[in-house]
């Protein structure tokens, strides 16, 4: 994966990582042509994944956060929004 691509989606995980307000933080680990290489610190633990350059672009926004809470086992999650209705 090229340095712009990867950069872009670099940014991507790490505003998304924001908006949670995680006290996870990413250290991006160098790696291959085609894949982007996180480690995630969250409370202690540590998460690493490589995701294929690839695949990750094509995740929507609701896929890339399932991949982040699973990736960080629930250090980062979509922030809950709120509607402005109950459910009763």
């Amino acid at each position: 994966m090229n340095g712009d691509r990867a950069d872009r989606q670099i940014d991507r995980i790490l505003t998304m990582a924001r908006q949670a307000n995680s006290t996870c933080t990413v250290e991006v680990v160098p790696g291959e042509l085609d894949s982007i290489h996180l480690t995630f610190h969250c409370s202690g633990q540590r998460h690493s994944v490589a995701w294929v350059g690839a695949w990750l672009e094509t995740l929507d926004a609701d896929a890339l956060w399932r991949e982040l809470d699973l990736a960080t086992r629930g250090g980062i999650r979509k922030p809950q929004e709120s509607q402005g209705t109950s459910k009763a």
